[in-house]
């Protein structure tokens, strides 16, 4: 991470959200979870986050496949563990566009974003 950058983010009073990765690199993230990610970037920060938004719905495997083709160094769809479905601090849906590349829905994630920013 870029110097001064985690102190910045620690100092300011911002929510700070983490958007997780949909996939897994070869030799960087093999195999991580969402908490994996999670404890990384919190590691690097030095701090927590408020929220952690991930991805739960899986495209076909047909998608997969030929995206996969497409992108050699991406692993696999990265997997929520159990025990953060019930954490406020995450937010699991799908997020996943209907078709095409395997990337975030942007409509979909800014709702998310949007909601969040909202005084409660």
């Amino acid at each position: 991470m870029t110097e001064g950058i985690p102190g910045a983010i620690r100092k300011s009073k911002a929510k700070k959200v983490y958007i997780c990765n949909l996939m897994t690199k070869h030799g960087e993230t093999n195999s991580f979870t969402v908490t994996d990610f999670i404890k990384e970037i919190e590691k690097y920060l030095g701090g927590e986050v408020d929220y952690v938004i991930y991805n739960t719905k899986k495209p076909s495997s047909k998608r997969l496949a030929m995206y996969k083709k497409q992108h050699p160094e991406l692993l696999d769809l990265v997997k929520f563990d159990q025990e953060i479905i019930d954490d406020k601090k995450f937010i699991g849906t799908d997020l996943l566009l209907p078709s095409g590349p395997i990337v975030h829905h942007p409509d979909k994630l800014a709702k998310i974003i949007l909601k969040l920013c909202r005084p409660r």
